[in-house]
């Protein structure tokens, strides 16, 4: 559709569209502006758009990405926060959701949810038979779900991404404490 989807490498890519339309005599169409390879002139402006998009690129990994980093380490979050939880702020996609600033809420799917983490805490019920108990509340979810839940650390607090090194205390409202967090962590690895 557009080359910067074909790749952002800049002088790779460049070599990659000469092999191809050299040696294989495979031509390439930018399909939202008619550009192609077919002419020498085709094949100049693919390359420009090329490089073009390794610039934007390296911008993004000058500025973009550290200012995106010191938000998460500020304790906001990127993307929508897991179940039981609220996701407020500038740019979610819910208009009931919006609001100036970020605030995530345990809402009351997460209220049930704080209850089947004392459940898990015990160590005694397995997680089917949690499902089963959080269903007659109401409160749908496959046991395999529950598992992935356990091993999250944004329940207790914790906000976890690959922008930034180590984890990073978060804003929002814990569902448990760290220590219960590894409660149920040692009773997933018996």
């Amino acid at each position: 559709y557009k080359m910067s989807r074909f790749s952002r490498s800049g002088g790779n890519a460049i070599g990659l569209v000469s092999y191809l339309v050299d040696e294989l005599k495979v031509h390439l169409f930018e399909v939202c502006s008619g550009l192609n390879t077919t002419s020498e002139r085709g094949k100049a402006a693919i390359w420009d758009s090329l490089f073009s998009a390794f610039k934007e690129n390296l911008e993004r990994k000058e500025i973009i990405i550290p200012n995106m980093a010191a938000y998460l380490k500020k304790g906001n979050w990127f993307s929508r926060a897991p179940r039981g939880y609220d996701h407020f702020g500038p740019k979610v996609r819910n208009i009931k959701f919006h609001s100036p600033v970020q605030k995530i809420v345990i809402n009351e799917e997460g209220k049930i949810l704080r209850e089947a983490w004392g459940w898990k805490m015990t160590g005694l019920y397995s997680d089917v038979q949690i499902a089963e108990k959080l269903l007659t509340r109401g409160f749908e979810i496959h046991h395999k779900r529950l598992s992935e839940l356990w091993r999250n650390p944004f329940y207790c607090g914790i906000g976890i991404n690959r922008l930034v090194d180590g984890p990073i205390k978060g804003k929002w409202e814990p569902m448990v404490t760290q220590s219960d967090f590894i409660k149920v962590q040692q009773i997933l690895d018996k």
